[in-house]
């Protein structure tokens, strides 16, 4: 879902489950050279919530677990594999531990690179565990690397 909030893109996701964050990454968008450039976002904040129904627009009860910038290595081997492995954050990052339960997150594009308030992503991976401990074996749910995207 994609709201306007205050002129910031912002984008509701719902992880289906209630589960425990430690880190993402993040891919930037690269259609025709955009890397670290274009509307892909330079800062952003990630906030999760169990909120019911986080449609209706008021974010009560969302916690900030941080707010992220996009910081492009001056060496530019090492700014384009940084883009291509993805750039990896933690929750919390002044003090890392694992979330709270939380079953949404949002998104919130605060300033894409070179000015402006879009927020484009081309791909966010949550990396964490199941809210109750378990691990899921059922082969329906996506719990890891599709065979042949390794």
């Amino acid at each position: 879902m994609n709201l306007n909030e205050a002129n910031y893109t912002v984008y509701i996701i719902d992880m289906g489950r209630e589960i425990q964050g430690s880190r993402f990454k993040i891919w930037q968008r690269d259609a025709w050279g955009m890397l670290y450039g274009g509307e892909n976002v330079e800062i952003w904040e990630i906030w999760i919530s169990d909120d019911k129904d986080p449609s209706d627009g008021v974010f009560d009860g969302w916690e900030l677990v941080g707010r992220y910038r996009l910081v492009q290595p001056s060496n530019v081997i090492e700014a384009r594999n940084e883009a291509r492995n993805g750039h990896e954050y933690i929750f919390y990052p002044e003090n890392p531990r694992f979330t709270k339960p939380f079953r949404y997150v949002r998104y919130k594009g605060i300033k894409q690179v070179g000015g402006g308030n879009s927020g484009c992503t081309s791909e966010i991976t949550i990396y964490g565990t199941e809210a109750d401990g378990s691990i899921i074996e059922d082969p329906e749910t996506l719990t890891g690397v599709v065979e042949g995207w390794e």
